[in-house]
């Protein structure tokens, strides 16, 4: 993007800014994808949001240098084999799974620690658990147990004011990220999750009901860490969006459930879940739209590689983490053991 002379804002898994092809005038017109969320686009996949430039050039990397540099197919590959620092395509060795996971995890542990403010001679596991209260009071009170919190070390943060969930590395040594929850509801008058006796905030930073902060969840599992073994025991896996539905999970039993971490799926994520012997994949999504729309696109995605099945989960229940065990051991457990 530097080499281009492109200006952009780094918003992480996207970097935004006005489209350089077209040299519009919309600061936020151009997108350009680190790490792909949007069906279709690669990692380094761009779109131009108001003249839809990227379907003239094509949507990758080269698509891209090519319309700034107007050049062909075949001088963009070079522009990039001389960025690389290489002769040609042939000099490329092809990474394998397990040595693009180590790279996403050293890349991972690298933006948490700069998102603490730390160095790597600083930071740990330990310093960064001891400013916690665990477990956490939020979701004792929640339903979940203390003995499930204690185990997924969830406490509450007084620096600010949330709730801390770590994610650790799929091996379970480091945390590579925390999602963060805030202990307070919506607010009725300004849709922020702020303590409501206290003034609406002026600013809409810190007050979201979650926080991602390090993780680049497209590389991770969440309880991948404690479940590969039990998922290559049985070689089944239970997908499920968020931590609080691993929780309830685990509280009945299952181990073998682990939670992408949003309402998408990613290369990485199919590949930790093959890495272990995965052959049957249950989906427990949430019951709102995005998570239908997740057990749609996986059920008939996946069902070229693996047997996938369907839980049932009431209409009453968002998700399973809001659903009381006795529902569970009743209608969930039965339909997995099925």
């Amino acid at each position: 993007m530097d080499l281009l002379g492109i200006k952009y804002q780094d918003y992480g898994y996207v970097l935004i800014g006005r489209c350089p092809v077209h040299n519009g005038d919309n600061p936020s017109a151009f997108n350009i994808y680190r790490e792909s969320t949007k069906p279709g686009y690669a990692n380094g996949g761009w779109i131009c949001n108001t003249h839809h430039c990227e379907k003239k050039y094509g949507n990758d990397l080269i698509g891209l240098i090519r319309s700034i540099k107007h050049i062909d197919y075949k001088e963009a590959v070079q522009f990039l084999c001389d960025f690389c620092n290489i002769k040609n395509l042939n000099e490329i060795k092809t990474p394998t799974d397990k040595q693009l996971l180590r790279q996403a995890t050293t890349k991972s542990i690298l933006n948490f620690e700069s998102s603490l403010n730390t160095s790597k001679k600083t930071y740990s596991e330990q310093n960064f658990l001891k400013s916690l209260k665990i477990p956490a009071d939020y979701f004792l009170n929640r339903g979940f147990s203390k003995e499930v919190l204690i185990r997924y070390n969830v406490g509450y943060n007084p620096l600010t004011d949330r709730v801390d969930v770590p994610i650790y590395d799929n091996s379970g040594i480091y945390i590579v990220g925390k999602t963060s929850r805030s202990i307070y509801e919506k607010c009725p008058a300004c849709g922020l999750y702020h303590d409501q006796n206290k003034p609406c905030p002026i600013e809409e930073d810190g007050f979201s009901k979650w926080k991602h902060i390090g993780i680049s969840k497209r590389n991770y599992l969440y309880n991948y860490w404690f479940a590969q073994k039990s998922i290559a025991n049985g070689g089944s896996a239970v997908l499920v969006e968020s931590p609080g539905n691993v929780w309830k999970l685990v509280e009945n039993g299952v181990e073998n459930c682990v939670a992408v971490l949003g309402s998408s799926f990613s290369d990485y994520q199919e590949i930790l879940l093959s890495l272990c012997g995965t052959i049957k994949i249950f989906l427990l999504f949430d019951n709102d739209d995005a998570g239908k729309l997740l057990t749609t696109k996986l059920d008939k995605s996946l069902r070229k590689r693996y047997s996938v099945y369907k839980v049932h989960l009431d209409n009453s229940f968002n998700d399973v983490g809001d659903s009381p065990n006795e529902y569970i051991q009743k209608e969930i457990l039965p339909q997995l053991k099925k």
